[in-house]
């Protein structure tokens, strides 16, 4: 049940007026000039209150009104309309989720290197700096996100599963001799050292552009990742009690 503030909002039949803006106090709305509230003619979206396009509001309200099931569609619909049009803008590719495992495949080799020591990693010595000072003591639960730039949820879950799969020989083996590796969980060391190590190899391919500024692009389009490429959060795991387990993604 809203609040009593927000029941002009509503009408008879429980439906959101989404031009009306809800959710915002009363007292907000003491400070608009009655003249402000008549002229506004940009329409919101009922959700987050952002202005939206007229014609896609039209084409999903009836009459200005949304039921809270339209008004949770709209909202994300909206939202990843203009992750599209920012991520065009900044010259974020069309992944071909078909082609990437034959791109990871590519820098297994790269991975096998991190893993093994004989390649040095930004993001290793980043996670090497957090566990020293015991910063993330549950790396699974930090307040870091794992999500790997545009790539996406889909993009995290595509490529943990690949490196799962194809180096967890390796892995185990390491996680006896590198103590680093076996500090939180192998999945912890994979997403938050592999995974954006090989994020980064994959940008530098999609944009032409250098390692830092690889970087630098997967810190700032994590949030149009997470509305263009939204997946299932799946923990994917290495049985870390048994040797001879199997994954299967």
């Amino acid at each position: 049940m809203p609040e009593s503030e927000d029941l002009d909002s509503f009408d008879d039949n429980g439906s959101l007026d989404a031009t009306a803006t809800p959710g915002e106090s009363q007292e907000s709305w003491d400070h608009l000039e009655i003249e402000e509230l008549h002229s506004t003619t940009t329409p919101r979206c009922p959700m987050c209150h952002q202005e939206v396009d007229g014609e896609l509001f039209e084409k999903h309200s009836t009459n200005g009104k949304m039921s809270v099931k339209q008004q949770t569609a709209f909202c994300r619909l909206h939202k990843r309309l203009s992750a599209e049009a920012a991520g065009v803008e900044k010259g974020y590719p069309k992944i071909d989720w078909e082609a990437l495992h034959s791109r990871c495949s590519a820098h297994q080799t790269f991975l096998q290197d991190i893993l093994e020591g004989t390649q040095v990693s930004h993001y290793r010595q980043v996670l090497k700096e957090k566990v020293d000072s015991g910063k993330s003591r549950t790396l699974l639960t930090s307040h870091d996100n794992l999500t790997p730039g545009y790539y996406g949820p889909r993009g995290l879950q595509a490529m943990t599963g690949f490196i799962m799969n194809a180096l967890s020989d390796v892995i185990r083996r390491r996680a006896v001799e590198d103590k680093l590796i076996s500090a939180r969980s192998y999945t912890g060391y994979v997403q938050n050292v592999l995974v954006p190590e090989l994020t980064v190899r994959l940008i530098m391919e999609d944009m032409s552009v250098p390692e830092e500024r690889a970087r630098d692009v997967l810190e700032e389009s994590v949030e149009i990742g997470e509305l263009l490429h939204e997946e299932a959060r799946d923990v994917v795991r290495i049985d870390e009690t048994e040797d001879d387990s199997l994954l299967e993604i």
